[in-house]
């Protein structure tokens, strides 16, 4: 009988991005091949772990975490978790976005996750209302006002404001009206 014995030697350096987990990495480094990813953005992640941790409990093998002291809030929150399931699938997390990393035969579990993921979206914070000033000048010979690369103001959504020397223009922020 033939016994051989095969030495893997993986770098441990690759496995850190900056200042943390870098997960295609780890997931090579921990299951031997590379994964498959799907991913969706805008979602709640407190509200995808709280899920993991009550819906997946028992397949939670291991957390890690990179959190940011809040000195407002008083407490740590995350910037970059990364979930370990029992399955070889793999779930980071980010402030903004949430991965899941898995071996291709695991397709419809990811797609599982995913779906479950997408129900807790994202509170968007109403943005502020802002106005981006334009100035330009006419050329020489010249009676009217062009930008050089050729914009047409009202087709790009800017509205010429009559203030001071010179025309400026307000962008009109998620099609709303006038203030």
């Amino acid at each position: 009988m033939d016994t051989t014995i095969q030495q893997q030697v993986f770098s441990t350096d690759m496995i850190f991005e900056r200042t943390f987990l870098e997960a295609k990495t780890f997931y090579m480094y921990r299951y031997q091949q590379p994964p498959s990813i799907s991913w969706v953005d805008r979602v709640d992640n407190e509200k995808i772990f709280q899920y993991l941790k009550t819906a997946y409990e028992p397949a939670i093998k291991e957390i890690y975490q990179y959190s940011e002291f809040n000195r407002q809030k008083k407490r740590p929150e995350f910037s970059r978790r990364i979930v370990l399931l029992d399955n070889c699938c793999m779930v980071e997390m980010t402030r903004s976005w949430c991965a899941v990393l898995y071996k291709h035969e695991d397709q419809a579990f990811s797609e599982k996750l995913l779906k479950a993921f997408g129900r807790f979206k994202k509170r968007e914070k109403k943005s502020q209302f802002s106005i981006d000033l334009i100035a330009w000048t006419a050329r020489s010979g010249q009676d009217h006002l062009s930008p050089a690369s050729g914009w047409d103001t009202p087709e790009k959504g800017f509205v010429p404001l009559a203030f001071g020397r010179g025309p400026y223009y307000k962008t009109r922020v998620h099609g709303s009206a006038d203030r």
